[in-house]
């Protein structure tokens, strides 16, 4: 668990993230459907922070601090969204 400002992010580090995200969509799931129903609770029952969970393979973790990224942008980078969260490019020709 990392606390940020304002945030709280459940943080896996997977040294196969190819693989692991490839088997674990269930895992994943439950894991948003858990932070989205914390985030549900009033924010004195939730430690006053958005949770959020974070899956990020060493390879990421290393490569973002060798280059001097902040950990709080890496998590940003990282955090899993539910589906509706996402946004798609669009492409105008």
């Amino acid at each position: 668990m990392i606390r940020t400002k304002g945030n709280k992010h459940q943080l896996s580090l997977l040294k196969q993230l190819p693989k692991i995200v490839a088997d674990g969509k269930h895992k994943k799931r439950a894991a948003v459907a858990w932070c989205d129903k914390i985030n549900t609770l009033v924010p004195e029952q939730r430690s006053n922070a958005e949770w959020h969970y974070v899956l990020l393979g060493e390879d990421v973790f290393y490569e973002w601090r060798d280059k001097g990224a902040s950990i709080r942008g890496m998590l940003d980078y990282a955090k899993l969204r539910p589906v509706d969260e996402r946004v798609q490019a669009t492409f105008t020709f």
